[in-house]
């Protein structure tokens, strides 16, 4: 499980989320949202490409936290 708390996200000087509190779990999950919404950026953030302003982003598998590793296991597509 992917476990997301407090996530604030700025590019330049626009706030783009505030507050994300979210998990995804083992399996196919889905960001939608319309063009131009974050969507992209949310994701840059989650894999590490992108720094975020403040939050956390924790990998839980087997009841263990891991470190902020995830490059190689958030995998998304761009259209």
């Amino acid at each position: 499980m992917l476990n997301i708390i407090g996530l604030d996200i700025s590019v330049g000087h626009k706030k783009i989320f505030s507050d994300i509190n979210c998990q995804f779990y083992i399996g196919l999950n889905r960001i939608v949202g319309v063009n131009d919404s974050g969507k992209t950026t949310f994701l840059s953030c989650i894999s590490g490409i992108k720094k975020i302003d403040k939050g956390k982003i924790n990998l839980i598998k087997d009841n263990k936290n891991h470190p902020f590793k995830l490059q190689k296991q958030v995998m998304y597509s761009i259209r």
